[in-house]
C-alpha cells in the first residue's frame, strides 16, 4: 500500500505490467499522430500499435511475389461494340427527333411533338440510351468527333423550332441558348432513372415533359397539345 502511494505521488501508476507513466497510452498516441504514422490503441497493462493485416501488408505482399494492381482496359471487341451502339443510337434519336420537329402547325406544337417523341425514344430504349449519352468519354477521338457532329446537329434542331417560336411570339424565351440546352438535358436524363417496372409509361412520361417544356418557353396553354 505504501509503494502504491509512493509511486503515484511520484506520477507513476501501478498495473498488472509493473509501473509506468500516468497519462503514457495518450502520450503515444500523440506522438503517433505527429509522426503520421498509425493510431496506438491502448490495453491494460501497455499500449499495442495497429497493425495491418499480413495480405494487405505491401511489405508482405512484395515478399509473396505480388504485383501491383494494374488498370483494367476495355478489349477491342468492347470497343467496336460500343462505337456501334453509340452511333445507330445517335443516328436514331436524331430521326426521331428531326421528323417531330419537322411536323406540322406551330412553334408550339412542334416543339412539343419533338420533345414527346424524343423522351419517348429515350424511356423506350434507356439501356442503350445510358450508352449513347453517357459513355462518349470511351471513345476513340476519330469516333468522338462524329458522334459531336451529331449532338451539334441534335441541338440545332431544337434551337430551330425555339427561334422560330421566338420570332413568331408564340414563345418568350431571353436566352435561346441555354433554353435549348436545358430542355435536351431534361429528354436525355430520362435514360438515366426510367425503369420499366415503373408507375409511368414511355409515353405519359413523354407528355409531362413536353408540357414542362412548354411552360419553360412561355407558350399559351393547350398549344402543343396532339391532334
Amino acid at each position: 500500500m505504501g509503494d502504491e502511494r509512493g509511486a503515484a505521488a511520484r506520477g507513476r501508476t501501478v498495473g498488472r505490467g509493473g509501473p509506468r507513466r500516468r497519462g503514457g497510452g495518450r502520450a503515444l498516441v500523440r506522438r503517433d499522430a505527429r509522426r503520421g504514422a498509425a493510431p496506438a490503441r491502448r490495453r491494460r497493462g501497455g499500449v499495442r500499435r495497429a497493425r495491418l493485416p499480413r495480405h494487405h501488408d505491401p511489405r508482405h505482399r512484395r515478399a509473396r511475389g505480388h504485383e501491383p494492381r494494374r488498370a483494367l482496359h476495355p478489349l477491342p471487341h468492347q470497343g467496336r461494340a460500343a462505337k456501334r451502339i453509340t452511333r445507330v443510337g445517335h443516328d436514331k434519336s436524331l430521326a426521331v427527333l428531326s421528323e417531330a420537329a419537322e411536323g406540322p402547325g406551330g412553334a408550339a406544337q412542334r416543339l412539343a411533338g419533338a420533345v414527346r417523341a424524343f423522351v419517348r425514344w429515350h424511356a423506350a430504349h434507356h439501356t442503350t440510351a445510358r450508352i449513347v449519352q453517357y459513355e462518349l468519354d470511351a471513345l476513340d477521338p476519330a469516333h468522338r468527333t462524329e458522334i459531336v457532329a451529331l449532338r451539334r446537329r441534335t441541338e440545332a434542331v431544337v434551337r430551330g423550332v425555339i427561334e422560330d417560336g421566338v420570332r413568331t411570339g408564340a414563345f418568350d424565351v431571353p436566352d435561346v441558348p441555354g433554353t435549348t440546352l436545358a430542355v435536351l438535358s431534361l429528354c436525355i436524363d430520362v435514360a438515366r432513372w426510367f425503369n420499366a417496372a415503373g408507375r409511368r409509361t414511355p409515353e405519359q412520361i413523354g407528355d409531362l415533359y413536353a408540357d414542362l417544356v412548354l411552360r419553360m418557353v412561355g407558350a399559351a396553354p393547350g398549344e402543343g397539345d396532339e391532334e
